[in-house]
């Protein structure tokens, strides 16, 4: 585990990194364990892995890598904040003007889960969480090497339970190599790297 020191800012209630994407709905409902598998299969993969690429949105925090994506789980008090930022890539598949149907219908299932939260993290049941708040703006269509990037907010009645979170945004991407993790639990911080089929990540 590798642990280093991060930059933050304020947003809602955590002070943090600005970049991301994480997404809330089906993440802290007392029933909800169960997920919706991604419906971001079958995407083209015609990007080169590895490439930094420049950025055409001006106020994009952080690096736009493939491969690459980046999440800040944040805790305070009873308030659990998380925080996606992806490029466009490993969302729908391509990081241009959507040119097909198929294509546009990506966009769109894209921005009703990042809207909705549902599907992005997991927590335990005894945790009682409920999404409470969310930030998500879509990147212009035609925006190319695009992030995208969603903060959902969930309140906790018994955040003493949160001994580990689940990164149930990794099932509805595609082609993470890397998750850069920044945690900031109750003033603590922390950065883990992980690959991108860990999902579970524990809290102590």
């Amino acid at each position: 585990m590798l642990v280093r020191p991060f930059p933050s800012r304020n947003y809602v209630v955590w002070a943090w990194l600005g970049l991301i994407v994480l997404s809330s709905g089906s993440l802290c409902t007392p029933s909800s364990v169960a997920i919706a598998q991604a419906q971001t299969k079958d995407h083209d993969h015609d990007h080169d892995h590895d490439h930094d690429h420049d950025h055409d949105q001006a106020d994009e925090p952080g690096r736009h890598v493939h491969g690459e994506i980046t999440m800040n789980i944040a805790l305070e008090g009873n308030i659990l904040s998380a925080e996606l930022d992806s490029p466009a890539i490993h969302v729908v598949g391509f990081e241009r003007a959507a040119q097909t149907e198929a294509e546009r219908a990506r966009l769109t299932a894209a921005n009703t889960w990042l809207t909705s939260g549902r599907n992005f993290l997991g927590v335990p049941r005894a945790a009682v969480c409920g999404p409470v708040n969310q930030n998500y703006v879509p990147p212009a269509e035609d925006a190319k090497h695009a992030n995208y990037r969603a903060v959902h907010e969930y309140q906790c009645d018994n955040a003493e339970a949160l001994a580990w979170i689940e990164l149930w945004a990794l099932r509805k991407l595609e082609g993470v190599e890397k998750v850069t993790l920044n945690l900031i639990i109750n003033g603590r911080q922390e950065q883990v790297v992980l690959d991108g089929k860990t999902e579970r990540v524990t809290l102590r």
